[in-house]
């Protein structure tokens, strides 16, 4: 109707402006707007709640003849705990807290950091700087102590972040309320973070068993691992959880808790690992003999201690977790007097009988520690393998080589080298002096090699266990066993007299004589690699003492100088005089000295070595009498159509007792050396720089493009970096 009276509006009648509209129109819309209201205030009064509260239900005929209504019994709820129920809510309560624990990202990122830390110390952090390492299985299972601090220490912090989540984000209004007992609620943390310790655990066994797969080495020792990581890896964590816990519930606040629990580790561990010679067996947690593991003898004298030690600890650990659900209270914070108070509602049977039982085994322990440790024996058995070579002699007579091996890897190339070293020996000094030759292996420990009179005693460590895949690394294993023939005759032939310059008899010499095996038959360029090496150690050592430095021609006891100067000092006079003159010198002194035993000094070599040195090489014998250092540089380069001009600036001093330097005159002969793109050789020669005559002219060399100064290291410098320069 609306619709049809604006449609019949005549034009002159259409809205031109607001509320234009007939009279009609409005009056529609104001009738239906009316009936409206009207429909709307009959549906509020007839479907309102007071309507259905006043209108009573229509009842069906059939409803109302009913006269009894009859109830069915259902079963009674009865709550019950305690027994076998509490049991399976533990489990069921691990079970949460083991997966919530594990998905944590600090969890995840701790896995991830243990396995790349342990293929690291595997791999590239753990390199033996004297050859490659097998990866045996002690090797892998040694992981557990480097490791451990970084175990024990998050372990500890979420055993304490464990405990205390409740009140940490809040919820304990409702935790503490629930019906569980404290031994329920409690265990179950307890066995979750026993879960997380073992799969850290299985963490290291996979990361082991994965390097030693990854490196192509199949003689994995199962036992080892089992016993190493279990012993030594996931009881002790376990273990270490329990006193985090016993501190977490007798401190009652989470921070001061992980203060006292990483105080009380680092403690530990920093006692340990200060008692290594003399390991003490009264730590918790901590084992005697597992950072002197042997393959030989296993943890020599500790092995009949360890378990009874290890009874002990959990011992003490079962008290210190029985004591932690007893101590634990629930609801609001009590002092810890009102807590303990609290023992005697909760000191049931059970708990009497946990800690009688622990009580008992921990005296019983302890009694069975004792009486171990009065019955240690001095000595432990080793079951060796035998392998023998006949080298022939000088004399006409074999000399008989026995290698006397746990580990098998390297028995072959021992005897090569010894069958080496003895042809030597016997070039330089004459028939082998005894009638055969034991090579022995022995546990690690005490020392790392020991010489005796037709014997040579190595330490499982010293090449036993080197990677026979990389044969061109393996020289350390040259110059060990070169050394200590030679040792047969210059040390055990001789006796030197103990008294001043005796080491430089004892050790230099032979010293010498091995490194030049390692240059034979591995090169120069590994020879300059263990210069290196003796540079830096003497260097270190001079850096940690605080006496005046002495000669090598003095030196007694002191391996550093011994060993590390010398073999610099002897090596430079090489370098200028020639290996055959030197090697020559040191046979005419062992000769005479045989004829004439007092004359097995440091004196005597001095006075051979001055007296075979021709005149103008004479200087060379104040590299063994006076602690001289040298610094040498490259300057200017000119490299011209008629030749090459170097220039070399030079400097020669002696340190004094306060360590001030006091200038030299130099007048030396240095090696220079001038190498081409590829790094190789193109001439030599001795050059006689001084102040005075600084520029060196070489001939023609067009492929040129380095030169070098002393360019295997062996005059000590304390600065190398200016020895050479690309041009």
């Amino acid at each position: 109707m609306a619709r049809e009276s604006v449609e019949n509006l005549p034009f002159s009648d259409d809205p031109a402006g607001l509320f234009a509209y007939s009279d009609m129109f409005f009056i529609n819309r104001l009738l239906w707007l009316g009936l409206s209201l009207g429909a709307l205030a009959y549906a509020e009064q007839h479907f309102s709640f007071d309507f259905f509260a006043r209108t009573q239900p229509q009842q069906s005929p059939a409803l109302r003849v009913s006269a009894h209504t009859t109830f069915s019994k259902l079963p009674a709820v009865k709550p019950q705990f305690g027994g076998w129920l509490s049991w399976q809510t533990s489990w069921r309560l691990t079970k949460l807290e083991f997966s919530n624990l594990v998905r944590q990202p600090v969890f995840l990122i701790t896995v991830g950091l243990l396995v790349l830390l342990a293929i690291l110390l595997t791999t590239m952090l753990g390199l033996n700087p004297d050859f490659p390492e097998l990866p045996v299985t002690s090797r892998m299972t040694a992981l557990r102590l480097s490791l451990g601090l970084f175990i024990g220490l998050f372990l500890l912090v979420m055993t304490g972040e464990l405990i205390f989540q409740e009140r940490t984000v809040g919820f304990w209004p409702i935790y503490d309320a629930l019906p569980q007992s404290n031994f329920v609620l409690l265990l179950a943390k307890l066995l979750a973070l026993t879960g997380s310790a073992a799969l850290l655990t299985v963490g290291l066994f996979l990361t082991g068993v994965g390097v030693q797969l990854g490196s192509g080495f199949s003689d994995i020792d199962w036992g080892r691992y089992v016993a190493d990581l279990l012993t030594d890896g996931f009881l002790r964590y376990c273990q270490l959880i329990a006193l985090g816990a016993f501190v977490a519930a007798l401190v009652n606040n989470r921070i001061l808790s992980h203060i006292i629990s990483l105080l009380l580790f680092a403690a530990l561990a920093f006692w340990y690992q200060a008692s290594k010679s003399e390991p003490s067996i009264f730590l918790y947690s901590f084992l005697p003999g597992s950072a002197t593991y042997s393959d030989l003898i296993g943890f020599g004298p500790n092995t009949a201690l360890r378990p009874v030690l290890h009874i002990v600890w959990w011992c003490i650990a079962g008290v210190l977790g029985t004591s932690f659900l007893l101590t634990w209270n629930r609801g609001i914070v009590a002092s810890l007097p009102e807590r303990i108070g609290q023992w005697r509602n909760q000191f049931n049977w059970p708990f009497r009988l946990a800690f009688l039982v622990f009580g008992i085994l921990l005296g019983f322990s302890i009694w069975q520690t004792q009486q171990r440790l009065l019955a240690l024996p001095a000595t432990q058995s080793i079951q060796y393998k035998t392998s023998t070579m006949a080298i022939p002699s000088v004399s006409g007579q074999s000399i008989n080589v026995h290698i006397l091996h746990r580990h098998p890897y390297q028995v072959q190339h021992m005897l090569r080298a010894a069958k080496i070293a003895m042809h030597r020996g016997e070039q330089l000094f004459g028939a082998y002096p005894y009638t055969d030759l034991q090579i022995k292996e022995i546990p690690v420990g005490a020392v790392d090699i020991l010489s005796k009179p037709g014997q040579l005693l190595i330490s499982e460590k010293q090449g036993w266990i080197a990677d026979n895949r990389q044969p061109d690394k393996l020289d350390h294993i040259d110059y060990l066993i070169s050394r200590e023939v030679f040792k047969q005759w210059l040390v055990h032939r001789l006796t030197p007299k103990q008294q001043s310059g005796d080491g430089f008899i004892r050790q230099s010499l032979a010293e010498y004589l091995a490194l030049q095996q390692v240059a034979k038959q591995y090169g120069p360029e590994r020879l300059r690699q263990r210069l290196d090496q003796r540079a830096s150690w003497y260097a270190a050592s001079r850096q940690h003492s605080r006496k005046a430095e002495s000669a090598l021609l003095q030196s007694s006891g002191n391996d550093a100088l011994e060993r590390g100067r010398a073999a610099l000092a002897l090596n430079s006079i090489e370098q200028v005089w020639g290996d055959k003159p030197l090697s020559f010198t040191i046979s005419q002194f062992y000769k005479k000295a045989v004829q004439q035993p007092d004359a097995a000094t440091a004196s005597a070599f001095s006075d051979e070595l001055a007296h075979q040195l021709p005149d103008s090489l004479d200087y060379l014998k104040t590299y063994l009498s006076e602690p001289v250092w040298f610094d040498f540089k490259i300057g200017r380069v000119a490299n011209l159509a008629n030749g090459l001009t170097v220039e070399i600036i030079t400097s020669k001093w002696r340190e004094n007792k306060n360590g001030q330097r006091q200038p030299v005159p130099i007048n030396d002969y240095i090696p220079l050396a001038v190498l081409d793109q590829n790094g190789h050789t193109v001439y030599r020669q001795l050059v006689n720089p001084n102040p005075d005559e600084r520029f060196v002219s070489l001939p023609p060399l067009p492929n040129a493009r380095k030169v070098i100064v002393d360019p295997l290291g062996a005059w000590p410098e304390p600065n190398k970096r200016d020895n050479s320069k690309i041009f």
